[in-house]
């Protein structure tokens, strides 16, 4: 039995490499929408689907067609013919040996045989009638991905929002977010995709701008006197801002979550934080300042702490330009799949 095997999957073998090795040294020059391809010393019989085939028969293998697979399945359905006739060969065989012969020695060799050869035929036909009842697919050696285009809709918005917590409107991405970095970038010449990635980054697109008041936030004094020249002194008390970690400094505004002092720096007075066109400019204009256009992930890093990517840093800053980037290829595949159509 082990040795009926053993020819099997010898014969298999042959079978599926020696016409792969056995092609003639010159290339052929198939037509240009076909590829380069190489022809078979002998020519096969033609795929179901008839794919790359020429006068009826399969004999030019084209690496950036389906022929692999066309090749593959035709070469399983040959092995299963010859796995059936060398069946019917030790059927004989043994029929031959168990009635020439008169020792009981040699009948059950003969019958041992004619055993074996049905065993091997048996499972050669299983094995490929179980995959074509799972699903007949499973002897098809396509890999086809298919694209998949994934539309961001919008971007669902806190009751962080507004400046004094209240619920405000969702921001639309296709109608206002996309816009604005699309705006910011034409003026800056930073990619919209990173100030849209810098937007998801800081506040999950707008939906959390800050939970703490100005008391509670440890803000320096030169970041209270900006922010009352921002929202003015009389609205300061009520301003949501961002809150203080691990002993640090909190006061982060809007929806790109700048510093007052830096708001002021970058955007000026007159501009509105918490508004979407202004906010993505700024960051836009800020991150042209720290180099984004050659390198945006270093760029992300000083946006977050000032200073370049550093390993080993304390506090630490890449892991914040790593995510950034991330969402940055993502929102920018989005973008380039029709994520971002100018209403």
């Amino acid at each position: 039995m082990k040795k009926f095997l053993q020819y099997i999957l010898i014969i298999a073998i042959i079978g599926i490499f020696v016409p792969l090795f056995g092609i003639h040294a010159e290339q052929t020059t198939p037509p240009t929408n076909m590829g380069t391809g190489y022809t078979l010393l002998a020519p096969l019989p033609c795929p179901p689907d008839g794919a790359d085939c020429e006068g009826g028969q399969f004999k030019t293998f084209k690496f950036n067609s389906s022929a692999l697979s066309g090749y593959l399945n035709i070469m399983i359905k040959i092995i299963i013919g010859i796995a059936g006739v060398l069946a019917v060969l030790m059927i004989v065989i043994g029929g031959i040996e168990y009635m020439g012969s008169e020792l009981i020695s040699s009948k059950e060799a003969g019958k041992d045989r004619i055993q074996n050869a049905l065993l091997g035929l048996l499972i050669a036909l299983g094995a490929w009638a179980l995959l074509n009842t799972i699903n007949g697919n499973l002897l098809n050696s396509d890999v086809k991905i298919e694209n998949i285009t994934v539309f961001i809709e919008g971007f669902p918005i806190s009751g962080a929002q507004t400046k004094d917590g209240k619920p405000g409107t969702p921001v639309s991405f296709k109608k206002e977010a996309c816009p604005a970095a699309q705006a910011a970038q034409a003026i800056t010449g930073v990619d919209r995709a990173l100030v849209l990635a810098i937007f998801a980054q800081e506040t999950a697109s707008g939906a959390n701008t800050g939970g703490c008041k100005p008391a509670n936030a440890n803000m320096t004094q030169a970041d209270l006197v900006a922010l009352g020249k921002i929202v003015g002194d009389s609205n300061v008390a009520t301003t949501n801002v961002s809150c203080a970690f691990g002993g640090g400094h909190g006061g982060a505004i809007g929806l790109m979550q700048f510093l007052p002092s830096t708001w002021l720096e970058t955007a000026g007075g007159n501009k509105d934080p918490w508004k979407t066109d202004d906010a993505l400019m700024a960051a836009a204009v800020y991150l042209k300042n720290k180099g984004a256009i050659l390198d945006p992930r270093d760029a992300a890093c000083k946006y977050y702490s000032g200073v370049s990517c550093q390993p080993g840093r304390n506090p630490p800053n890449e892991f914040y330009g790593d995510q950034v980037m991330t969402k940055f290829t993502n929102i920018k595949q989005q973008i380039e799949n029709g994520g971002c159509i100018m209403t």
